[in-house]
């Protein structure tokens, strides 16, 4: 199995309004190639955004968002939209 580390600020997130994704952009260095995503950069997505931990994410997310602070996500593997795919994260 193989994982990316990476960490940032976040630049910009939010959500597909016709399905559970969520997206999160970082001020990061790119990343996902090494994972073989088709569409590797700065923004990685999740699923879920009705779930509880999605719910949790989109809310860490947004609250290191606001208050500027750097999160750290490790990848692993790629979104059926072909962008890295979180596996988990924390605030640094």
């Amino acid at each position: 199995m193989a994982l990316e580390s990476v960490s940032g600020q976040v630049k910009r997130i939010g959500c597909h309004y016709t399905d559970n994704t969520c997206f999160v952009a970082l001020d990061s260095a790119n990343f996902g190639a090494s994972l073989g995503c088709a569409n590797p950069g700065t923004e990685f997505r999740f699923d879920g955004a009705d779930t509880p931990a999605g719910k949790r994410a989109y809310a860490s997310f947004l609250a290191a968002y606001l208050s500027q602070r750097t999160v750290g996500v490790v990848l692993d593997g790629c979104s059926a939209q072909g962008y890295p795919a979180l596996r988990y994260f924390n605030l640094l």
